[in-house]
C-alpha cells in the first residue's frame, strides 16, 4: 500500500512543480526537498535502504496452468478454446522519464505506450490446442531496463517497486494463431509487483466468473502463476 501512496503523492508533487515551470531535469532534487519531512515519504526511503540489497534486475514469470477457460469457437467439433497468454512489465515509476513527458501531456498516450521504458518487449505463452484446463508450465524472463549503477557503484533500481506485471489471455484460432486474437472477457490481469521486493517467490491465483451460454450457468475460471525478482 506503501508505494500505491507514493505514487500518488509523487504524481502530485510532481504535478505542480512542472506547473512552476521546472525543467525535468530538476524534479527529482526539488521533489526529494520537498518530501523530505513527510511521514510517508520517510517510510518509502527506509525501504529503500532494505532494499539495497536487492540488485532487480529480471522479473521472473511461470505460468502454471489454468482452469474451466470459457469456450470460445463452436463448430462441427464442439465448443474450445486454445488459450495463449500474453505479458509484458510496464514502468509506472514517477520519475521515469516518460511519465515525466505525460504529466503535462507533453506527449501523446500512444507515444508513451510505444516507448521501451514503459512497456517493455511482450512475452507470450505457447498456444493450448482445444484445451479448457491447460498445462503450460512455462517460464518467462523479463529484462528490466529501469537499473543503473548509483554514485557508489552499486546496482539500483528505484523503479522496480513500481512496475506492474499485465497479462492477456486470448483464444488464437488457427490458421490466425500470429493474427487475430480474440481477447477473452477477462479484460487485462495487472498484478502490481511491489511485494516482489522482499526477494521471495510469491504465487498467485487469478479468478473470473463468466456465463456459459451453452450450458446457462455461471462458471468461475481461474489460471495459477508465479512471481519473483531476480537479479
Amino acid at each position: 500500500e506503501i508505494i500505491a501512496d507514493i505514487r500518488v503523492l509523487m504524481h502530485r508533487e510532481i504535478a505542480l512543480l512542472k506547473n512552476e515551470g521546472t525543467r525535468n531535469s530538476e524534479i527529482e532534487d526539488k521533489l526529494i526537498h520537498k518530501l523530505h519531512s513527510n511521514a510517508e515519504w520517510d517510510l518509502y526511503t527506509r525501504l529503500q535502504r532494505d532494499w539495497r540489497e536487492n540488485e532487480v534486475r529480471f522479473l521472473h514469470i511461470h505460468i502454471h496452468d489454468g482452469s474451466k477457460f470459457p469456450r470460445m469457437d463452436i463448430n462441427f467439433m464442439g465448443a474450445c478454446i486454445d488459450p495463449v497468454v500474453r505479458m509484458y512489465a510496464r514502468d509506472d515509476y514517477p520519475l521515469s522519464p516518460h511519465v515525466l513527458k505525460q504529466v503535462k501531456k507533453e506527449v501523446g498516450i500512444s507515444q508513451i505506450l510505444g516507448q521501451k521504458s514503459y512497456k517493455f518487449y511482450p512475452h507470450s505463452t505457447g498456444v493450448a490446442w482445444k484445451q479448457q484446463n491447460p498445462k503450460w508450465n512455462c517460464v518467462q524472463e523479463i529484462t528490466l531496463t529501469s537499473g543503473e549503477v548509483d554514485t557508489e557503484g552499486e546496482w539500483q533500481n528505484y523503479a522496480a517497486p513500481f512496475h506492474t506485471l499485465v497479462l492477456e489471455l486470448f483464444d488464437a484460432d488457427f490458421p490466425n494463431v500470429l493474427g487475430n486474437k480474440q481477447r477473452v472477457e477477462t479484460g487485462p490481469i495487472e498484478v502490481p509487483l511491489s511485494c516482489l521486493m522482499d526477494g521471495r517467490q510469491h504465487d498467485f491465483e487469478f479468478e473470473w466468473d463468466y456465463q456459459d451460454a451453452e450450458r446457462d450457468e455461471s462458471v468461475t475460471g481461474s489460471l495459477r502463476f508465479s512471481l519473483r525478482y531476480a537479479s
